[in-house]
């Protein structure tokens, strides 16, 4: 355990001094609180456990996307800069270094949920309790489950392409490229075999699609949509019990963290 807390410490310090690091929190602190306020956000619904859903869902459309981009960042120049090599020198194995980086990963994703949820606060704080009820609902407690897992599907990708690719740039064009190509491979491929689509929705991007919608959580939302798609003609939406996109998410989090693991074994630095 004092290990563990001296490698987190090690690499909080190298972060803190990255100004990547700064740009990507401050940029999207920026965002957050932009599309918080642009789209009615807790604003909007006056107090708690209204506001969750207005304070989660602009952070669980950004965060996942700046956490990928800031651990490539903050990974992946490493190798070219050779101080992986040299905390090795130093003493470190390679995995203990690698091991390093994914405990950098909780810390980070803190961050990431702390940002938007002082946004909100700050938002509602006149008037916190006026809804009544509880603090948070159980529709809104999934959602923060939901907003966890997504972070950590993007942040466990972000990992696995450094330690596979090695470079920042390289590195965040292949995680965003992969995401549009997916998109776009499975609609061809859905139009001509359309029985291949339950396989698809099990895919990383699809299954982020489907962690990040409000209608999974929230059944008016649902019920809003459905009936909108209704009148244009449009098949409804269904979505399966909230632990199975969830439970295949995570499965590609220890995907991803054992083929990274994998790799930085077998290969030198």
């Amino acid at each position: 355990m004092r290990l563990l807390g001296v490698l987190v410490r090690i690499e909080m310090l190298k972060a803190v001094k990255r100004p990547a690091c700064w740009v990507t929190l401050g940029v999207f602190t920026v965002f957050n609180a932009i599309a918080t306020l642009s789209s009615g956000g807790p604003s909007s619904q006056a107090s708690f456990p209204d506001a969750w859903r207005g304070i989660i869902e602009p952070a669980i459309n950004l965060g996942p996307v700046f956490l990928a981009a800031l651990m490539i960042l903050l990974f992946a120049p490493e190798f070219r800069w050779r101080t992986a090599r040299q905390n090795v020198i130093d003493g470190l194995s390679k995995e203990q270094f690698y091991w390093a980086k994914v405990l950098l990963l909780v810390p980070m994703m803190a961050v990431f949920i702390a940002i938007p949820t002082v946004i909100g606060v700050l938002e509602v704080a006149p008037n916190p309790r006026g809804g009544g009820g509880g603090l948070v609902e159980p529709m809104d407690f999934n959602y923060m489950l939901g907003f966890v897992v997504a972070l950590l599907l993007w942040g466990t990708a972000a990992l696995m392409i450094s330690a596979l690719v090695r470079a920042a740039g390289a590195g965040l064009g292949l995680l965003f490229l992969y995401f549009i190509c997916e998109q776009i491979v499975t609609q061809l491929l859905s139009i001509r075999w359309r029985a291949l689509e339950r396989f698809f929705d099990f895919l990383p991007a699809q299954l982020y699609q489907t962690i990040t919608n409000t209608g999974l959580y929230y059944p008016e939302v649902l019920a809003r949509t459905n009936a909108a798609r209704a009148e244009r003609g449009q098949d409804l939406l269904v979505y399966p019990d909230l632990w199975i996109p969830l439970v295949a998410a995570t499965a590609y989090v220890v995907l991803f963290l054992g083929l990274a693991y994998v790799n930085m074994r077998r290969r030198d630095l």
